[in-house]
């Protein structure tokens, strides 16, 4: 397991940093930003692999009970009756294919990742970048062409 609490300095983990594009091809190191003010609902470092392992512990149903997860996955509503497409830290919903998935995105000062759930085809995606300033929609245009590799319509 390689999801840590950000220690607020790199020594003695395995990081190269974080960074920002300025949109036009020019990338440079960003401001330190101490993250671990933000738990437990952000602050933390991690790997692709770690957030593949946890997508699929929803995917698989092997994390919860099968009593919670049901209820962690029910979208919300609003006062007005208004459903909200978010869980309790989920975004619920259909990709394009009409496939139901979970999802989370994320991002600071340097990152930017997005956490793809099927559960009904039990596949996860997580795509982590260490670069925030990035073109996001087209980021997203790409994160959502995936599936596509790995599923049938």
């Amino acid at each position: 397991i390689n999801t840590i609490p950000d220690p607020g300095s790199y020594d003695g983990i395995q990081a190269s940093g974080f960074f920002k594009s300025n949109g036009k091809g020019k990338i440079k190191k960003t401001k330190y930003a101490y993250m671990a003010m933000k738990l437990p609902s952000g602050g933390m470092l991690s790997t692709s692999e770690d957030l593949v392992a946890f997508g699929n512990s929803y995917a698989y149903n092997t994390l919860l009970s099968d009593s919670t997860q049901p209820r962690m996955l029910t979208t919300t509503s609003l006062p007005n009756g208004k459903k909200t497409g978010y869980g309790i830290g989920w975004g619920l919903g259909v990709d394009k294919s009409g496939r139901k998935i979970i999802s989370h995105t994320g991002g600071n000062a340097g990152s930017v990742c997005r956490l793809i759930v099927y559960p009904e085809s039990e596949l996860t995606i997580a795509l982590v970048s260490n670069t925030s300033g990035i073109d996001y929609l087209k980021f997203m245009r790409t994160v959502n062409q995936i599936p596509n590799i790995f599923l049938e319509d």
